[in-house]
């Protein structure tokens, strides 16, 4: 066979030895797709996250990182190694961890710990707001009964006439201060309406390690060319031996 009739089925022949070893063809990408999986099952890392909002809570103790972190260390029995990141009405608890489990766990603990701190001074300011409320309430209630008094007095036909406009006077400064405690009431009820209760969000455990699709395709991409390499390389070697012998 002259020179050139063999460059012609040069890529034939190479088809032909590569269907003979077509068994070597899978063989690195399989082995490269087990090592990638090791690989991404051990690096393997979760994050959990929750966020929590603080609705009118406003004291600065549960509202800024480095001070929610102080409080919270007094109440853990265990160190945790979390971080908190603030937002607008809101707080973002994060930890991350190799165990999903232990992370999950974590969480949950941490979570409704801070959010049995915010609700509890929420229920702080509700109790606060109602009892003033009721104070203004009952108060109200203690002026209109004066003002009854001194109403029936006036209509009484044994009023001493000198009394009369002393008994005027006090109703008026009376009618003045139930105007007052009532546009208080007012206020004091549109306030508790107002108020926002603390409440958990949302809660999330996410794999954030090991990306293993990614590697798994990338293993698999990569072994199919050192298979094609090999193979190359294989056909190249008999092909020399050959020669070597003619």
């Amino acid at each position: 066979m002259s020179g050139q009739e063999t460059e012609k089925y040069t890529f034939y022949e190479y088809l032909i030895f590569f269907w003979k070893k077509k068994w070597l063809i899978p063989i690195m990408p399989i082995l490269l797709m087990i090592i990638a999986g090791i690989i991404s099952t051990q690096g393997k890392t979760y994050t959990g996250t929750s966020i929590v909002y603080v609705g009118s809570v406003t004291k600065e103790t549960w509202l800024e990182p480095d001070l929610i972190q102080r409080e919270l260390d007094k109440e853990l029995k265990q160190d945790l190694d979390y971080t908190i990141t603030k937002g607008e009405k809101r707080t973002t608890l994060s930890i991350e961890g190799t165990d999903k489990k232990q992370v999950i766990n974590s969480l949950k603990r941490l979570t409704n710990l801070y959010h049995q701190k915010v609700n509890g001074i929420y229920k702080e300011m509700h109790r606060s707001k109602e009892d003033e409320l009721n104070y203004s309430k009952k108060y109200l209630l203690e002026l209109e009964e004066s003002a009854q008094e001194y109403k029936n007095a006036l209509k009484a036909p044994n009023t001493d006439t000198s009394l009369e406009a002393r008994y005027f006077d006090l109703l008026r400064e009376i009618e003045k201060r139930k105007y007052d405690y009532l546009q208080k009431i007012n206020e004091i009820e549109g306030e508790l309406i107002q108020l926002e209760e603390p409440r958990v969000l949302d809660t999330a455990v996410n794999d954030q390690g090991g990306n293993l699709k990614a590697n798994l395709l990338i293993a698999t991409v990569f072994g199919l060319f050192l298979s094609v390499l090999l193979l190359v390389l294989m056909k190249y070697m008999a092909d020399a031996r050959r020669v070597k012998k003619a």
